[in-house]
């Protein structure tokens, strides 16, 4: 079996599916783009589902891959306020937001498994990334020496999924006052940021943030 083969066949699934959606590209799509037959296909996919299911974890791969290296070689505290600082620079552009949107919807609708599967790996794997990033702001010293992180996870955890249910919307009003969505996001660095920042990262804030 030729695994060159096989990730040519998942590159070209990525491809397709972003472009087109996931329910619209057949097998005989796949194989008539790499100019393969459908018995070489079934060498390394018994179905359809399965292309998904390697797409959607490369996907997720990649994501993760390209996050860990933007954070690469910086403390705690620099990730924290490159997050303050710059929220867009981890906002996909619009024509990826689209194609994203796409693959999201036929994997709900006609992969509901494989979605709910996607959710809960990306889900563990950034909680464990958080947990591992407030240790190290703590072994810097610029995060709370206190703080309960198993604790604290629990409620970042809620303190999240509010901020996001918030975000979603497509307008923010509470008590019949419009909030503005850099409103809530602002609101809601402050709140995670002041809960674990030590004194000592709180003063390398001011101090950025007066050289700004």
């Amino acid at each position: 079996m030729d695994n060159s083969v096989r990730e040519q066949i998942i590159e070209c699934g990525i491809t397709l599916f972003g472009q087109y959606g996931i329910r619209s590209v057949s097998i005989d799509d796949v194989c008539r783009k790499l100019k393969i037959s459908k018995k070489t296909f079934y060498v390394y996919f018994n179905q359809k589902e399965d292309l998904v299911s390697c797409v959607v974890k490369q996907h997720c791969e990649k994501h993760l891959n390209c996050l860990r290296n933007s954070f690469k070689g910086k403390t705690a505290l620099q990730v924290l306020m490159e997050f303050m600082s710059n929220p867009q620079k981890y906002k996909p552009s619009a024509a990826n937001q689209q194609r994203h949107k796409i693959v999201v919807y036929d994997l709900q609708k006609f992969y509901p498994k494989l979605w709910e599967e996607q959710q809960r790996f990306m889900e563990q794997v950034e909680m464990d990334g958080v947990r591992r990033w407030i240790k190290l702001g703590i072994e810097e010293g610029d995060f709370r020496e206190d703080l309960d992180v198993d604790l604290y996870m629990v409620f970042f955890k809620s303190m999240t999924d509010a901020f996001f249910s918030l975000m979603q919307r497509g307008k923010v009003e509470i008590n019949g006052r419009k909030i503005e969505k850099r409103q809530v996001y602002d609101f809601y660095l402050d709140l995670f940021a002041r809960q674990i920042v030590s004194e000592q990262g709180l003063k390398k804030i001011s101090e950025r943030l007066i050289k700004e």
